[in-house]
C-alpha cells in the first residue's frame, strides 16, 4: 500500500508538471504573433492535456507547430528582407535619377553660359567691326576734306597767281612801246 501510495504521489507529482509545462506553452503560444496558430495549438494542447494524446504524440504536435511558426517567422523576415531590399534599389534608383537630372540641368545651365558667352564675343567683335569701319570712315572723311582743303587751296593760289599775273600783263610794258 505504501508502495501505491508513493506510485499514486509520483504520478499526481507528474502530472502538476505536466499541467504547469502545458500552461507555460500555452503563455507560449498566447505570445505569439501568430494567434491563428496559436489559437490550434492550445486546442491540441487542450486535447494533450486530457489525456487524448500520449507523451511523445505530444511532443511532436508541439515541435511541428514551434517548427511552422519558426517556417512563418523565417518567411516573414524573408519578405520583409525583401521589401527592405526593393525599398533600398527604390532609393538608390530614385537618388541616380535625381544625379542624372542635376548633371542635365549642370550641363544645360553650362551649354546656356557658353551660349551667352558667344553671342557676347560675336557682339563684341560686331561693335569692334562697326567702330573700326566708323573709323575708318571719319579717317577718309577727314583725309578727303584735307584732300579738297589742299585743293582749294591750291585753287585759291593758283587764282591768286593768275590775277597777279594778270595785273602784270597789262601793267609792264610792251615790245612795242620799247622801242
Amino acid at each position: 500500500m505504501v508502495r501505491c501510495a508513493r506510485r499514486l504521489v509520483a504520478e499526481s507529482q507528474k502530472s502538476e508538471e505536466e499541467e504547469e509545462e502545458e500552461a507555460a506553452r500555452q503563455r507560449q503560444i498566447s505570445d505569439s504573433p501568430l494567434t491563428a496558430k496559436a489559437s490550434a495549438y492550445a486546442s491540441a494542447m487542450a486535447s494533450v492535456s486530457s489525456g487524448g494524446f500520449q507523451r511523445y504524440g505530444e511532443m511532436d504536435a508541439i515541435d511541428q507547430a514551434r517548427q511552422r511558426e519558426e517556417e512563418e517567422k523565417r518567411k516573414a523576415a524573408a519578405a520583409a528582407a525583401a521589401a527592405e531590399a526593393e525599398r533600398k534599389r527604390k532609393e538608390e534608383q530614385e537618388a541616380a535619377e535625381a544625379e542624372r537630372k542635376r548633371k542635365e540641368a549642370a550641363a544645360a545651365e553650362a551649354d546656356t553660359k557658353r551660349r551667352e558667352e558667344e553671342a557676347a564675343e560675336e557682339e563684341r567683335k560686331r561693335k569692334e567691326a562697326e567702330d573700326a569701319a566708323a573709323a575708318a570712315a571719319a579717317a577718309a572723311e577727314a583725309e578727303e576734306r584735307k584732300h579738297k582743303e589742299a585743293e582749294e587751296e591750291a585753287e585759291a593760289a593758283r587764282k591768286q597767281k593768275e590775277e597777279e599775273n594778270a595785273c602784270l600783263l597789262y601793267t609792264s610794258p610792251s615790245p612795242r612801246d620799247r622801242g
